[in-house]
């Protein structure tokens, strides 16, 4: 939805239902993602923060070009290079905002128009 919704595209309450198909995937997504963060701040904070960031935009490019789990993981994980202080800058700051007003719609919104800037630079 907030994909759409950068790209100006009309989203209604339809809307809503309409991708239900790809939730296995995201799950997928999101739970590899879970469990190699986790592996790497067991290990040493800074793996895990590093691999956050690495796979952050794979549940997008799930979402987004309707991507099995190892090519979301892949591409995410080749967008993301060279860009890992960036993105964690990022984090820190909306982690911050997010601690203080709960706007994760906004914070969302903004993830997207960064994956949509980097897939454009890319």
């Amino acid at each position: 939805m907030a994909l759409d919704m950068q790209l100006k595209q009309t989203v209604g309450y339809a809307y809503l239902y309409k991708f239900y198909y790809l939730m296995p995937r995201v799950f997928f997504v999101d739970l590899i993602r879970f469990f190699f963060t986790s592996i790497g701040l067991i290990l040493f904070i800074v793996p895990g923060i590093y691999v956050y960031q690495r796979l952050r935009f794979a549940k997008i490019f799930v979402i987004d070009k309707n991507l099995s789990i190892r090519q979301a993981c892949a591409l995410s994980w080749n967008l993301t290079k060279g860009s890992v202080l960036h993105l964690t800058g990022y984090s820190i700051v909306s982690s911050f905002i997010d601690n203080l007003v709960p706007i994760l719609p906004l914070t969302t919104q903004v993830e997207v128009a960064i994956y949509l800037t980097m897939i454009q630079e890319d």
